[in-house]
């Protein structure tokens, strides 16, 4: 019986690790997404991105990176239900705003509260630990 528990409080603790690596996977905020994509060779910044969110009071940060031809872009929302919701039109505004840059091969994904998009090798980045 000991033994059950002792076996099932281990592995409780375990899932609970590994749920925690899985969320670790995206930066917190744009600050500590810039320092962690400037040391892979990334040029990082904020600037133009306004143009993605306008309109949008749920939006905490916004963030993108450039290296040889990868893209990523990066929007940290309040809440999941606002992350999830903005997914499809950030595919819309992309292909709106972003008419210089080869888009067709990007990813649009989500985790919690952020959305992010860009290229394969960007993305793969901006998400390894």
């Amino acid at each position: 019986m000991k033994r059950k528990l002792t076996i099932s409080i281990v592995m409780a603790i375990l899932a609970v690790l590994f749920v925690s690596l899985l969320v670790a996977c995206v930066p917190k905020d744009a600050d500590a997404a810039k320092e962690k994509m400037q040391e892979k060779g990334y040029v990082a910044g904020s600037s133009f991105l306004d143009l993605l969110v306008i309109g949008d009071s749920s939006v905490d940060d916004v963030f993108y990176a450039v290296k040889d031809g990868e893209y990523i872009f990066v929007i940290w929302f309040e809440n999941k239900s606002d992350a999830k919701d903005y997914v499809e039109t950030a595919k819309e505004l992309v292909t709106k705003y972003l008419k210089d840059v080869d888009t067709s091969e990007f990813e649009f994904k989500r985790s919690g509260k952020v959305v992010y998009f860009g290229t394969d090798g960007a993305v793969k980045d901006f998400t390894a630990l």
